[in-house]
């Protein structure tokens, strides 16, 4: 890829939920997760999954749904992954920080708790990296204030490209499995000639 403008005054947060497992016997009504969605929230940005449906506790739930944040470089700020129907009443919730779950190139997995007020209602396994942002000659990227953090999905050259590579063959629609054994090796090739590995 030619033409490559780097601005390293700014990063690319890349947070990927790949699935979501509501515990048995949950602290909560299941009707109510039969039409869900996940939404990630990082300062000022939101972004929310396609719609999940739900119908049994203790199976995994493959979601695969990426939000890009873009903010100042070395700039950290409250997380919150959240569970919540779609008229936006939130049924569960994890509370972090972005530099805990995303400060390496190199993807980071977690395992989440979301939880309510009566305990854990499921698990999320989330990838995050971050790198310096970039663009390519003749587009111009998304306003954005200082201190601002922003979403920027498939229509961002940077995002698509990062999509790209993590779904080589397009992103799989939301699906319940009964194997969460699956392979998540994968490395992306960055323009700049960096690394970054999802193991």
């Amino acid at each position: 890829m030619s033409g490559i403008v780097q601005d390293h005054s700014s990063q690319l947060h890349v947070l990927h939920c790949e699935t979501l497992e509501i515990v048995p016997d949950p602290p909560i009504d299941m009707p109510q997760l039969s039409e869900c969605q996940c939404h990630w929230y990082a300062g000022t940005a939101h972004s929310s999954s396609e719609v999940l449906r739900i119908k049994r506790a203790g199976k995994i739930v493959r979601l695969d749904y990426c939000t890009f944040v873009v903010s100042d470089a070395g700039q950290d700020m409250d997380v919150k992954l959240t569970v919540a129907t779609v008229a936006g009443e939130h049924l569960a919730v994890y509370f972090g920080r972005l530099a805990e779950l995303a400060d390496s190139e190199q993807f980071l997995r977690h395992t989440l708790e979301l939880r309510n007020v009566h305990g854990v209602v499921g698990t999320a396994v989330v990838f995050c990296a971050a790198q310096h942002r970039w663009t390519v000659d003749g587009q111009q990227p998304p306003a954005r204030s200082p201190g601002e953090a922003i979403c920027v999905g498939p229509e961002d050259v940077q995002a698509s490209y990062v999509l790209q590579h993590i779904f080589p063959d397009g992103a799989p629609a939301p699906q319940e499995s009964d194997d969460d054994q699956q392979d998540k090796s994968q490395e992306l090739d960055l323009p700049d000639g960096n690394e970054t590995k999802k193991e």
